[in-house]
């Protein structure tokens, strides 16, 4: 049976992916040299190679080892800030990793993949419902290697679909949470645990109360969004770009309002300066997914931080 490589299959996203594949009797193998990504985060049934996407020959054997029909590409660096302090390494991690993938793919005939790309590539939009054909000017180095992961694929002669992930949150499993320091509500539920007062960067914002506006999916949606994707390729010949997000949005002081029912805990909150490059309004226009991939969200931001507070509960009592 042909399988799909899942690289940064033991990350936060790609564990979700990998349960959505497998209860869609999809199989599946996975690489990750997991410096983010945990081993616990997959199943048993699931083979793993333990490597770094730089080695060009590592991944060369897994293609010749494996009877691959495509790959979905979510291994990368995703820190905004740490790209903008060290952009040499985003370009090797995230530019040259994915260039070294293709040309493993390309040994062996493998031509469809599923590529995680971000609304990082839409920099700091003029009108705050963003659609596949806006302008894309990143305004951070992660955003640019992002968009040009994008470019190459277009030109590499694959049979693809690029999803630009808007702010993805949530847990399908109180084992799959979101462990990353600077996503917000994992940083909101740290900042509570230390006894810490939560930040909101901004509140004067040309927005309804002043703070950002942003389109939050559910990591359960999104995965669900690839198996869409595998299957599409599967089945036609295509190149397409496609966002990922429920086409609604919501401010961070709306957010931090759902974190405190969520909590039970009615926590005071500080205001500080704006983060620059942060954009007042960005929300996904997801007519396109919707129409082509018949992709519909089910969860809300309810059940987002509901999800992901569970998740985070059983993170800190497993400590």
């Amino acid at each position: 049976m042909s399988k799909w490589l899942i690289t940064g299959g033991a990350g936060y996203i790609g564990s979700h992916v990998i349960q959505e594949l497998l209860t869609a009797n999809i199989e599946v193998c996975v690489v990750d040299d997991l410096s983010t990504g945990l081993k616990e985060r997959l199943p048993d049934s699931v083979y793993f190679y333990q490597g770094t996407l730089l080695k060009q020959s590592f991944l060369e054997n897994i293609f010749k080892n494996e009877s691959i029909l495509g790959v979905i590409h979510l291994a990368a660096k995703k820190s905004v800030g740490e790209s903008m302090l060290n952009p040499n390494y985003y370009y090797e991690e995230n530019v040259l990793g994915l260039l070294n993938l293709i040309k493993a793919m390309n040994t062996q005939n493998v031509k469809n993949i599923v590529y995680s790309s971000s609304a990082a590539v839409y920099g700091e939009p003029l009108n705050p419902l963003v659609s596949e054909t806006s302008l894309t000017i990143p305004t951070s180095i992660y955003g640019e290697t992002k968009l040009i992961g994008e470019w190459i694929i277009k030109n590499s002669n694959l049979n693809s679909i690029s999803l630009r992930y808007f702010n993805v949150a949530g847990a399908g499993d109180k084992k799959l949470g979101d462990t990353a320091a600077n996503n917000v509500i994992p940083k909101v539920f740290k900042a509570l645990s230390d006894n810490r007062t939560p930040e909101i960067f901004g509140d004067d914002y040309s927005t309804f109360d002043g703070t950002c506006i942003r389109d939050y999916v559910h990591v359960v949606d999104l995965a669900k969004a690839h198996v869409l994707a595998a299957n599409a390729l599967m089945t036609k010949k295509m190149n397409e770009i496609y966002n990922v997000g429920t086409g609604n949005g919501f401010s961070v002081k709306q957010l931090f309002e759902q974190i405190q029912k969520s909590t039970n805990n009615k926590f005071d909150y500080k205001i500080s300066s704006r983060r620059p490059g942060d954009p007042a309004a960005t929300v996904a226009d997801v007519k396109k997914i919707n129409k082509d991939l018949d992709f519909q969200t089910k969860l809300g931001l309810s059940e987002i931080v509901d999800s992901a507070w569970q998740a985070w509960q059983f993170r800190v009592n497993q400590k």
